[in-house]
């Protein structure tokens, strides 16, 4: 399989030949289901850059509370993140 090649992979998970990881915000399928398999399910951390502090602080209280809302759609995820010591994105 390619670097990449998301079409063969979640083949294969359909089809019970493999696991693969994925974003904890990745919705479940009919045919698969994502799990927290131990720890923090945080795979990639998530970078948000400007030239000023000004500019971010401008829109990151938006993009936080748009990824929280995507991330509390997700069971696995949003079990995670109801744990008390957890905080959230």
């Amino acid at each position: 399989m390619l670097h990449g090649d998301y079409h063969t992979a979640a083949s294969l998970v359909a089809i019970g030949e493999v696991v693969t990881v994925c974003q904890p915000t990745s919705p479940s399928r009919p045919e698969t289901a994502v799990r927290r398999l131990h720890g923090d399910p945080l795979g990639v951390r998530l970078l948000l850059t400007a030239r000023t502090e000004s500019e971010l602080e401008g829109v990151y209280p938006d993009l936080a509370e748009a990824y929280r809302e995507v991330a509390l759609q997700a069971p696995a995820y949003r079990e995670w993140l109801d744990q008390d010591l957890v905080p959230g994105p």
